[in-house]
């Protein structure tokens, strides 16, 4: 499908969501990704190779879930920045690289868990403290475009919830080997 169909169409799904749709999303995608951790147990450190997934680039294939949690924790701070940024009416250019600022560690440990457990909970507390998100200024995104405060706060879950869907595919290869 043409890229730029595709952020159209993810600029629309924003545009259409509640600020409360969008951090219940956040919420349930972040419970969801760590009930797959859980699952995994000890297994939750093995790069496991996923088939071609929407979202998830070539080099993001070969992760565990732990290498996901902490490139989401990595995402995740950066997203919450760009909507605090935004949302407090400060209007910046970024500086950062996705290809390689959010990549994981090679054998990162379980204390992903609680750092990706506080980057969702500093969004919320973000989220919580800002106004009118819809009425900010804009950044671009280096995929989906020019988003508002509040298309960054989408992004996080929408984020969150191509990532969630690659650890689950993760947990059932796993269950598959054994």
């Amino acid at each position: 499908m043409n890229p730029k169909l595709i952020a159209k169409i993810v600029r629309t799904k924003f545009a259409s969501t509640t600020r409360i749709r969008a951090r219940r999303q956040i919420v349930n995608e972040a419970g969801l990704t760590l009930k797959s951790v859980e699952a995994a147990g000890a297994e939750a450190a093995k790069p496991v190779k996923v088939p071609s997934m929407l979202g998830v680039d070539e080099d993001m294939r070969d992760w565990s879930l732990l290498m996901i949690l902490e490139h989401n924790a990595l995402a995740n701070a950066a997203i919450t920045r760009t909507m605090k940024s935004l949302g407090e009416g400060e209007v910046f250019e970024s500086t950062v690289n996705p290809k390689t600022d959010f990549m994981p560690g090679v054998d990162p440990g379980r204390e992903q868990v609680a750092l990706f457990e506080a980057s969702v909970e500093s969004h919320l507390q973000a989220l919580d403290a800002l106004g009118n998100l819809r009425k900010t200024e804009s950044l671009k995104h280096p995929v989906f475009g020019e988003l508002n405060a509040h298309g960054w706060n989408c992004v996080f879950g929408f984020h969150l919830m191509l990532h969630r869907k690659q650890a689950e595919v993760i947990v059932r290869i796993l269950k598959q080997g054994e």
